[in-house]
């Protein structure tokens, strides 16, 4: 095969999961020709974005407003990550997108609204980082 599609189409895989799967089809055909597509059902595709870059992995397929779904899980609403929620991490993260987020955020909304997807994700509901925040000292944490 000359292109893969690997999918985690139930939103089940924790980060570690994705990675040892996209490791093992990496053995098989180079990162260009790999796409992956993410799953957030359960929140864990956005914190597997970052890794999967790492991966060599960019052709990540996400969902507008997390609509979408999968004909493998019956029943279930949406569950693509949020195209929106991923071009903020990857912008906050340094990866330059190209995609103006805030008429990203009006067209997921426009989509919610006309469509009557479910409307997932954080970005729609809270707004984008604002741009003149700056990460702040890291803080500790104790169980």
């Amino acid at each position: 095969m000359d292109r893969w599609i690997l999918a985690d189409s139930s939103g089940y895989a924790a980060p570690p999961q994705m990675c040892e799967l996209v490791t093992a089809a990496l053995a098989h055909v180079p990162p260009g020709n790999l796409t992956v597509q993410v799953h957030d059902d359960r929140g864990m595709g956005l914190a597997a974005l970052l890794p999967l870059l790492e991966l060599g992995v960019h052709h990540i397929d996400t969902s507008l407003a997390g609509s979408g779904g999968h004909p493998a899980m019956p029943g279930t609403q949406g569950g693509g990550l949020c195209t929106e929620d991923a071009v903020q991490l990857l912008e906050r993260s340094g990866v330059g997108t190209g995609i103006d987020l805030p008429r990203l955020i009006q067209t997921a909304n426009w989509l919610t609204g006309e469509v009557g997807v479910p409307g997932e994700g954080f970005v729609r509901h809270t707004g984008p980082v604002p741009s003149t925040a700056r990460p702040g000292t890291p803080l500790s944490f104790t169980w």
